[in-house]
């Protein structure tokens, strides 16, 4: 091939060089110590992105190489971005260092959610329910035409054969969690004051609600730990580095002309 530089792709299957070489383009070489990312970031890639990887530092290479034979490498502008570019890889590199031993606990988090709870609500609607539960079928016909003639607080306390049917079915506020899906989907599609009846394994219930609200919930720790831990490390980091900023600048001798 003309006008081409000699491209060596060595694709590692095993150990055995002493230099781990993983692409070559003349003398220049991409060996594992050499990546620019971690060794193990390198062994989780799969072969695609592996392969990916190395085309991208090939072309950038050529590129790299072309701009050098053109001299567009000795440009002012050109090299004041060199510049700028190595500064910010060496600052992000002691940042790293400076940032990559912090930690937090779970004392730190609970802390964080006790104070920031109501940061960690979700909107909710409950009902305020009556059930009326019976095991016979046949006294369905029955309990319905009672409630038409009286009322459903009274064939609750006539009729139910669980506890609360004394008071009048009140079950209390009712929620998605609080409730499983068949009581749920069926309450959700009541008008208030109408009752439907739920028909389970073993008996049936007749339900209404009497009361609607929405409320903000705060939500659990457990339900928000892994969010509240990425806020307390960022804010533990930020803190970090904007003291290391003021220490290192403390012994500096700092003009800015505006």
């Amino acid at each position: 091939m003309k006008n081409t530089l000699f491209l060596l792709l060595i694709i590692i299957i095993s150990c055995g060089k002493s230099e781990d070489i993983i692409a070559q383009i003349g003398d220049v070489k991409l060996t594992k110590d050499n990546l620019l990312i971690s060794q193990e970031k390198w062994d989780l890639f799969s072969k695609e992105e592996k392969s990916k990887f190395v085309k991208d530092w090939i072309n950038l290479t050529i590129l790299s190489t072309e701009a050098d034979k053109l001299g567009i490498s000795q440009n002012e502008i050109i090299l004041n971005q060199i510049e700028i570019a190595k500064n910010n890889i060496k600052s992000n590199a002691v940042i790293s260092r400076k940032l990559s031993s912090i930690t937090v606990s779970e004392d730190e988090l609970f802390n964080y959610y006790k104070i920031n709870k109501t940061k960690f609500q979700e909107r909710k609607n409950e009902y305020y329910v009556q059930r009326i539960e019976i095991k016979d079928k046949q006294k369905l016909e029955k309990i319905r035409k009672f409630i038409k003639e009286n009322s459903f607080t009274d064939a609750a306390k006539k009729f139910s054969t669980e506890s609360i049917g004394e008071n009048g079915g009140f079950l209390g506020w009712v929620s998605a969690e609080n409730s499983d899906l068949l009581f749920w989907n069926t309450l959700r599609e009541l008008k208030k004051y109408r009752y439907k009846t739920v028909e389970k394994k073993d008996k049936y219930d007749l339900i209404q609600y009497t009361d609607f609200r929405e409320i903000n919930k705060n939500k659990s720790f457990i339900e928000v730990k892994k969010e509240i831990k990425k806020i307390v490390l960022e804010n533990k980091k930020s803190e970090t580095y904007f003291k290391y900023i003021e220490e290192l600048k403390r012994d500096k001798e700092i003009i800015i002309s505006l």
